[in-house]
């Protein structure tokens, strides 16, 4: 994962926090499938 800080590398079954208004981007470098789930909470 890359964000405004140094570029963090994730491995199968991990997870990554963003907080609100993080600039980001998930590159797939491996050879297998990345699955990318990204959930948001509304907030008031």
């Amino acid at each position: 994962m890359i964000t405004d800080r140094p570029t963090l590398i994730l491995r199968t079954s991990r997870v990554a926090y963003c907080p609100p208004r993080t600039e980001h981007n998930v590159i797939n470098t491996g050879s297998g499938q990345l699955r990318y789930i990204y959930i948001v909470a509304k907030t008031e």
